[in-house]
């Protein structure tokens, strides 16, 4: 099995109307290349009543051998219309997905979902419940970011990454399309995030804010690490460190001044409210306590989540050819971004070297949410 194959898990009713609208919704999903199924007559309705434990047993290891030998990234849990294993209405069959969520979440360590297929055999995923308030990570890449995704993922949050198309509505203070993205998501980590916080927190009361942090010199080896000297400077990156700056592994200097100044602020921003954030240095010491204690939760009967670890991260397989297509598509789009931003005469990428991008002025167009 190729590095490049990437596997998820369904645990699906064995009804062969449902398999093909699943592992398409999926493969989408999870941006997975394959769907392991686990099939029962209604799964959801076996997890939720554990009353025939023989069959939860196999459920649970058949399951088990695509998280350990497939390395599947995500699962789901599937209930659909006129099943002939769980005929209960759609309203009870979503407490039973519910209850399959919480018993599934105890004995796996990766995003889980739930899934509906309608009568159209429509695939919908199921928000169990609106979590509030909504949590934005403020720490920098590289501090933990990714491993604190997928730990509020384990958690039951919907989880938003970085989101690079963002730049320009930020600069053009378009904050109801800012908040158009943020709205389908109950936390939200990376760039721009990490910047707007102060924003956010204006336009969306009540939201929690969680600092990631560490060491500034270990920071900044597995920033080198892990960017390297690309040939043209993420549009993101020339926003963030300044412009001329963005080459964050070839300007040491700058790129830890600019993180220190971002710490800084959170901190100062936050020094009168501390229930409203938490710090966490997730190179040391307990992090599920902290965090649950912080969001009101319990805490998961599992390993804390860590991922990208630069000593431990493989390399994956690709086409030579299509890796360095990718590669110039990426730089010509950079190189045309910034040109037009340029153009445009943006104050953020005018303003002085060393100092943080000025979005954090009064200058908020859209009222509160």
């Amino acid at each position: 099995m190729g590095d490049f194959m990437k596997f998820c898990v369904a645990i699906n009713c064995m009804d062969g109307r449902v398999q093909l609208p699943v592992i398409n919704y999926l493969k989408k999903r999870f941006k997975v290349d394959y769907v392991d199924s686990v099939t029962e007559p209604g799964p959801n309705l076996l997890l939720a009543e554990q009353k025939n434990t023989e069959a939860i047993q196999s459920i649970i290891s058949r399951a088990n051998i695509s998280v350990k030998k497939h390395k599947a990234v995500g699962m789901a849990v599937v209930g659909h219309h006129d099943c002939a294993g769980n005929p209960m209405s759609k309203e009870e069959q979503i407490i039973h997905l519910e209850e399959s969520l919480t018993f599934l979440r105890k004995n796996f360590n990766l995003p889980i979902i739930a899934l509906w297929v309608d009568e159209n055999w429509d695939v919908q995923e199921i928000c169990m419940k609106k979590i509030t308030p909504k949590i934005i990570c403020v720490g920098f890449q590289k501090t933990g970011t990714t491993s604190l995704k997928h730990a509020l993922e384990l958690l039951g949050y919907s989880v938003t990454g970085t989101k690079p198309k963002l730049l320009l509505p930020i600069l053009r203070n378009n904050w109801k399309k800012v908040l158009s993205v943020l709205n389908k998501y109950d936390a939200a980590e990376d760039n721009p995030w990490n910047i707007i916080y102060r924003q956010i927190d204006h336009m969306v009361p009540g939201c929690k804010f969680i600092l990631t942090y560490r060491d500034p010199e270990s920071w900044f080896r597995s920033v080198k690490r892990y960017f390297r000297l690309p040939r043209s400077s993420p549009p993101l990156h020339e926003w963030i460190y300044g412009r001329g700056k963005g080459l964050i592994s070839a300007e040491k200097d700058n790129t830890i001044r600019i993180y220190k100044k971002h710490i800084q602020g959170v901190r100062e921003y936050f020094c009168n409210r501390p229930d409203d954030l938490l710090e966490i240095d997730l190179t040391k010491g307990d992090k599920w306590g902290p965090l649950c204690d912080f969001l009101g939760c319990d805490i998961p009967d599992i390993p804390f989540p860590h991922r990208r670890d630069s000593k431990k991260k493989k390399k994956k397989k690709r086409n030579k050819v299509h890796k360095r297509y990718r590669k110039i598509k990426k730089y010509l789009h950079y190189g045309a971004l910034l040109q037009y931003i340029d153009m445009m005469g943006y104050p953020d990428f005018r303003r002085k070297p060393g100092t943080l991008p000025a979005v954090d002025t009064d200058s908020w167009t859209q009222e509160r949410k």
